[in-house]
């Protein structure tokens, strides 16, 4: 396969001077050990300058794979790059080797393509989980209704999927960070499962998110 490496000169906003940033266009952890650890850091989309040591975080469009745990995750940083990887992962292209390379990805994985980094950071930890990010979803769905039942002018802009030293729990984000957390339980992952499993049979949309949680309710209601 060929290098997936790109270099761009960028200037450092501290100092004002140019230096080289890599970009990993392919991030794959069954060939690089650490590639989930550069993932979750944020070292992956990190410039660190080589003469004033300023960090600065430049996120870029790339593809995630793991062919362990068979998962594809496209990460697109622009309205131009969500466009192609829409067409890109619901179907594949044939046009070189490396198209050819990820149509078979595509006939073994679980697809998904998200749009910031922070989603794409949840991604790799709920599969690194072995948890069904469908169900995560449709979980947030929930206690986000009943979190603002209880607390009505708690304001929830975002929830993420994190691990407590026993279970797991949604961090509550709105515009002032983080507002909190909310307890999700493997019980509650596990009687979700039971109850949508099968109407999540056949389940093609790759971007799961907030929305398609609220849809794929909505269309499941209507249906009962």
């Amino acid at each position: 396969m060929a290098d997936n490496t790109y270099h761009v000169m960028v200037t450092c906003p501290q100092c004002g001077r140019k230096s080289d940033y890599a970009m990993e266009t392919l991030i794959d952890a069954t060939m690089d050990p650490k590639a989930e650890e550069k993932v979750f850091s944020g070292s992956l989309f990190t410039h660190v300058c080589p003469f004033c040591k300023e960090e600065e975080t430049l996120t870029y469009s790339c593809l995630y794979h793991d062919g362990a745990r068979n998962v594809l995750i496209g990460f697109a940083d622009s309205d131009k790059d969500l466009t192609d990887f829409r067409t890109a992962l619901n179907k594949g292209n044939h046009r070189d080797e490396l198209d050819n390379v990820l149509n078979d990805w595509l006939a073994r994985c679980r697809v998904r393509l998200v749009t910031s980094m922070m989603d794409l950071q949840e991604k790799v930890l709920i599969f690194h989980f072995d948890l069904d990010d469908r169900l995560v979803e449709i979980a947030k769905h929930y206690a986000k209704i009943v979190a603002e039942e209880k607390q009505p002018d708690l304001v929830i802009d975002k929830l993420m999927l994190n691990r407590n030293e026993d279970d797991y729990a949604f961090v509550v984000f709105n515009e002032d960070g983080i507002a909190g957390e909310i307890p999700f339980s493997k019980e509650t992952y596990n009687m979700l499962k039971q109850r949508y499993e099968t109407a999540l049979t056949g389940e093609k949309s790759i971007e799961i998110d907030e929305k398609w949680a609220e849809a794929f309710l909505l269309k499941k209601e209507m249906r009962a």
